[in-house]
């Protein structure tokens, strides 16, 4: 006997398709939906694996060297000071005086600089006016000769133009002579004429051929002596040329050494004493820089060389930092890295981090074997005026940086 409840065969069939389609359909979506997510993370992190870059870090620890800075006053010698322009404390500017001091060598650098000022004067003023009139007078005796030698040569062209015109003239009678000779020696041949009339033509020729040789050796005579003059002129405004000239050069030499002894001296205090005003009592030191007068020496005798005579805190603050690289660190570092510096003194986290670069590396190690990396601070942010000479802390220099996918194809690649 069958339950009433119990359904046919085709029922159980239709039922399973009515209900397994939805099924399979909503399947499907959910697989779709999963394959486009899973592609669009393979996507992203394709993306993400190439544009994300890992900085490569060499991490050294560093020393903070330099701060403030001083410029202090001592010298080579013993030295008095004679005067104290400042007081302790006090803000100063470049240029201002701070001490008069003075020492046996300073005094013969004064002695020395007085002695050239001396003949400095007298190089400008006497000298120089000898040296005016000496310049005006052969000046003058150079002008007379170059006149002189003008006129001489007015004078030899004269002389040339004479001797042309003569010797045309006594051609010219050579000539007529010379026809009336021949045809009074035909004549004669023909007994036309006697032979003292021969004579007298005869005298005649020799009579112009006279004048003719005389008048050729009164021109060579002339040009010899007025050529012999000329050249005298020449030689003496040659002579006056070289001591005008000689004259102006012994000046400028004695200029220039007068100048170079002057500087000499000037450089030698200088470098001796700093800057410096030469005062007829001593030196008047002063300042180089801005800053606040730390320390004056009260000793009213004698300052032993070397003591510190004045002291001035510059208004500048020049740190740098100093590491050292091993040998395995070394190879990877040059000049210009950027570099992150955290002080162990201020937590990064709070206080942040100071930017610099390298700076130099030294060429050879030093006996530990360590290399010195010195850094070159470019942005103090937050540690501005917080930090201090001889902090420590931990400086990451960033190698390079390359894509993570770079690193994964490395160690897959080997």
């Amino acid at each position: 006997m069958t339950n009433e409840n119990e359904l046919e065969p085709h029922q159980y069939q239709d039922i399973y398709f009515e209900y397994d389609e939805p099924f399979l359909a909503n399947n499907n979506n959910k697989n779709k939906k999963l394959f486009y997510y899973g592609l669009f993370m393979f996507i992203l992190i394709i993306i993400l694996g190439f544009t994300i870059n890992i900085p490569k870090e060499v991490n050294l620890l560093f020393n903070l060297k330099g701060g403030i800075k001083e410029s202090i006053g001592q010298y080579p010698d013993k030295v008095f000071i004679l005067e104290r322009h400042v007081e302790i404390g006090k803000n100063i500017e470049a240029g201002t005086p701070i001490v008069t001091i003075t020492s046996e060598k300073i005094i013969n650098f004064i002695e020395k600089l007085a002695v050239i000022e001396s003949d400095e004067i007298k190089f400008n003023e006497s000298e120089l006016e000898l040296y005016k009139k000496t310049s005006s007078y052969l000046k003058l005796k150079m002008k007379n000769a170059h006149t002189e030698k003008k006129k001489l040569q007015i004078h030899k062209n004269n002389i040339e133009l004479r001797f042309k015109t003569e010797k045309s003239i006594l051609e010219d009678q050579l000539e007529i002579v010379k026809k009336d000779f021949k045809r009074n020696q035909i004549l004669f041949k023909k007994d036309v004429i006697a032979e003292r009339d021969l004579d007298v033509k005869t005298n005649n020729l020799k009579k112009v051929q006279y004048e003719q040789l005389n008048s050729e050796q009164r021109y060579q005579t002339e040009m010899a002596l007025i050529n012999e003059q000329i050249a005298n002129q020449k030689n003496l405004i040659t002579e006056l040329e070289g001591k005008i000239n000689l004259d102006s050069l012994t000046r400028v030499d004695k200029h220039f050494l007068l100048k170079k002894r002057k500087t000499d001296i000037i450089k030698q205090l200088k470098f001796n004493y700093g800057s410096n005003i030469v005062s007829n009592k001593g030196l008047i030191i002063s300042s180089s820089n801005n800053g606040i007068i730390s320390y004056i020496n009260t000793n009213e005798t004698q300052i032993s060389s070397g003591e510190f005579v004045w002291k001035l805190i510059t208004n500048e603050q020049q740190y740098h930092i100093v590491c050292e690289a091993n040998s395995f660190q070394i190879g990877e570092l040059k000049k210009g890295l950027p570099v992150i510096l955290k002080y162990d003194s201020f937590p990064f986290l709070y206080y942040g981090t100071m930017k610099g670069i390298i700076n130099n590396i030294s060429l050879s190690s030093k006996e530990t074997g360590n290399y010195l990396v010195n850094i070159k601070i470019k942005d103090q942010k937050k540690l501005h005026n917080k930090v201090k000479k001889g902090m420590r802390g931990k400086a990451t220099i960033i190698v390079e940086e390359l894509p993570v996918f770079y690193y994964l194809l490395k160690n897959f690649l080997g």
